[in-house]
């Protein structure tokens, strides 16, 4: 049976990837689509044909799209996202005008969260959570004509009479190292690009160590993504992994995604540990909690080629992190900051404007954490209520979010939200306002400049600039 996987095209460069959606720009890349590439992975694991589509990496149009495919797909499986969600319903709805016979398949954490408006908008099956079992299972029974497994996936299937039926069956991996691994030789790798030690643009690919997150942030979607319980792979599963994308592919620059690469310490040892023992050469990446701190797993991290780490300080004011169940502390972020710097890892703090409770104030707070801990890097963030998070819930229930705001407008560089305590417009000056105060320093730039090629400092050069102008517009129209 022929397949197509297809990240959709979109009028920016976004990814759409699980809890992160986010467009392009300075410190934040096009990344490769992992869970497509499992998908299609699995897929051709039961023997289906299967034609992979990255229109975003391609800058593919949905015209040229249209206009240039050819045969004839029984399943589309659709990335999307909640900033990307009306384009992607509406390719969905053209896909279905010029392959009738095809079923339209679309996941991601806004499907999960509202797969009935999905259905409604021109989808055939939205698959709740996460995706790779429940499609496999979807496409088992379109070959079979059978659904008698259908109860063991999770989705919202509509009816030839517009009803729609719910499937809430397991939709999580029982095993994850039972999935193949990721068939990347379906994608054109050289479009995806992440900066490295000296800040020059390398090829890069994602690996994915575990899945699933105990933590009840309110402003985060995970968890009703990829489910609350943690699940972990083989560490030696793993490193496989990564040694097999620098054979097959020659990437040796990585960006390890999970939840919080530390949030197991044994767990993320033995990966460190499975590297240097191997002698390979490799960079990566990862992300962390700022309660999961420790000098000699960072200092193992560093030994096996991490060079950077970040981390979800979100506020520099107490109140704000309890209001949003972060179970953090604001000592915890300073001690984690300060930790990774001491073990030769750079680091880069992630913060959030606008959440639940903030005012200038407290924004001031986050500016004075930044100032004590001196991050390398540092991102700024409106709070978005996305889908699936209990901020979404909240702000519906409190009306708190923007009167007109589209789905198109939930993107972390942008507020949707009026709250008692700072309205929209004012959540985005402030964030505008900390990108300016943090990178115009001289200090700053010229130590990032010290570590850089100058193929690296050209690149980051034209991002800079491209930053700083959009947010400087951004000073004068919200």
């Amino acid at each position: 049976m022929e397949i197509w996987i297809i990240n959709p095209p979109f009028k920016e460069k976004t990814t759409r990837e699980g809890r992160c959606a986010q467009k392009k720009n300075m410190w934040s890349s096009l990344w490769p689509p992992v869970s497509l590439a499992y998908i299609a992975a699995i897929l051709r694991e039961d023997g289906h044909e299967v034609k992979a589509f990255d229109c975003i990496a391609s800058e593919t149009d949905k015209d040229i799209f249209f206009r240039e495919s050819n045969g004839s797909p029984r399943i589309a499986v659709v990335n999307t996202s909640t900033p990307t969600i009306e384009s992607d319903l509406e390719f969905a709805r053209d896909f279905k005008k010029k392959f009738p016979e095809a079923t339209v398949i679309v996941f991601g954490t806004h499907p999960s969260a509202l797969p009935n408006e999905c259905l409604d908008s021109g989808a055939d099956i939205a698959v709740i959570g996460e995706p790779e079992n429940s499609i496999r299972i979807i496409s088992r029974s379109i070959v079979s004509g059978s659904e008698e497994e259908l109860d063991r996936a999770s989705f919202a299937k509509k009816n030839p009479d517009g009803s729609i039926s719910i499937f809430s069956g397991n939709a999580f991996s029982d095993c994850l190292d039972k999935m193949p691994f990721p068939a990347w030789d379906l994608f054109d790798l050289s479009k995806y690009l992440m900066p490295g030690k000296d800040l020059a643009p390398r090829k890069f690919l994602t690996i994915t160590p575990s899945r699933g997150c105990p933590h009840n942030c309110s402003f985060c979607n995970a968890g009703s993504y990829y489910g609350k319980k943690p699940r972990f792979r083989d560490p030696d599963r793993v490193v496989d992994e990564i040694e097999r994308n620098i054979r097959e592919f020659g990437i040796k620059d990585f960006l390890i995604w999970t939840e919080s690469f530390t949030m197991n310490p044994e767990f993320a040892e033995k990966i460190c540990d499975g590297i240097i023992n191997r002698g390979l050469k490799v960079n990566w990446v990862c992300n962390s909690r700022t309660d999961a701190a420790s000098l000699p797993l960072f200092e193992k991290m560093k030994q096996a080629g991490c060079w950077m780490i970040s981390f979800g300080v979100e506020s520099g004011e107490q109140k704000i992190l309890d209001l949003a169940k972060k179970s953090a502390s604001v000592i915890d972020s300073e001690k984690a900051i300060n930790l990774a710097k001491k073990a030769g890892l750079l680091t880069v703090s992630h913060v959030i404007i606008g959440l639940p409770g903030e005012t200038r104030e407290s924004v001031k707070k986050t500016w004075e954490l930044l100032d004590r801990t001196k991050p390398d890097f540092a991102q700024f963030y409106c709070a978005v209520p996305f889908p699936g998070s209990r901020l979404y819930e909240e702000a519906r229930r409190n009306n708190w979010i923007k009167q007109g705001s589209e789905f198109v407008d939930f993107e972390q560089m942008k507020s949707v939200m009026d709250l008692p305590t700072m309205k929209a417009e004012e959540t985005m000056r402030l964030k505008n306002q900390s990108y300016l105060r943090y990178y115009l320093n001289v200090p700053r730039v010229f130590k990032v400049i010290r570590r850089a090629s100058a193929k690296g400092i050209i690149s980051a050069g034209k991002s800079a600039v491209a930053l700083v102008f959009s947010e400087i517009k951004g000073q004068f129209k919200p």
